[in-house]
């Protein structure tokens, strides 16, 4: 099992992002990524519930399949609804960064046509909720942060919301920062899981 994707939702436009005057955050991040990450278990759908992302612009309605292809590595589906109702979908594939490290860290190389991203799970129970953070360096020593909060369900349970929450302050991510997705299923019509 040496690919796989992580569950960056979808690259389908430009938004303002969060962007530094520093270089990526590596060391600062690199020691809160999940240990002991399962790829088996991180497959299926996972519905976004919060983001800071450049690439998302107003995208509600926001779902990533993940599978696993005959190669090893993953694919994802990401899917959703622009602000006039237009349905758009993309698929990528990535692979594990350090896949024969013991622990196996949730540090990803996700691919997209001309180029890759890194994409780091920082935490998961697997069945309820994963927290993802990404970032690229820019020209001038800046550099450009994303960060998702997933969910096996369209909305997350309130226990679920706390726990994440939680994982937010424990990686500094502000959550004050992020967009929340719009999963409000009278208007997104998802995909049966």
């Amino acid at each position: 099992m040496k690919y796989l994707i992580i569950l960056v939702v979808a690259i389908f436009g430009v938004v303002t992002a969060t962007d530094f005057d520093r270089p990526c955050r590596l060391a600062e991040m690199s020691p809160l990524v999940k240990r002991d990450f399962q790829v088996i278990p991180y497959l299926g759908p996972w519905y976004e519930q919060r983001r800071i992302a450049t690439d998302q612009i107003d995208l509600d309605c926001v779902m990533a399949r993940y599978s696993l292809n005959a190669d090893g590595s993953v694919n994802v589906q990401n899917s959703g609804y622009t602000p006039n109702g237009m349905f758009t979908e993309v698929q990528v594939r990535g692979e594990l960064d350090s896949p024969n490290d013991v622990p196996l860290l949730g540090k990803l190389n996700v691919f997209f046509p001309g180029r890759s991203d890194i994409y780091w799970v920082m935490a998961s129970d697997y069945a309820n909720y994963a927290v993802v953070w990404s970032c690229l360096e820019l020209p001038g020593g800046r550099s450009r942060e994303n960060s998702w909060v997933l969910a096996r369900v369209p909305n997350a349970s309130q226990a679920t919301r706390t726990r994440y929450e939680e994982v937010l302050r424990n990686v500094n991510i502000d959550i004050t920062q992020m967009r929340e997705t719009n999963q409000n299923l009278e208007e997104c019509r998802l995909p049966q899981a």
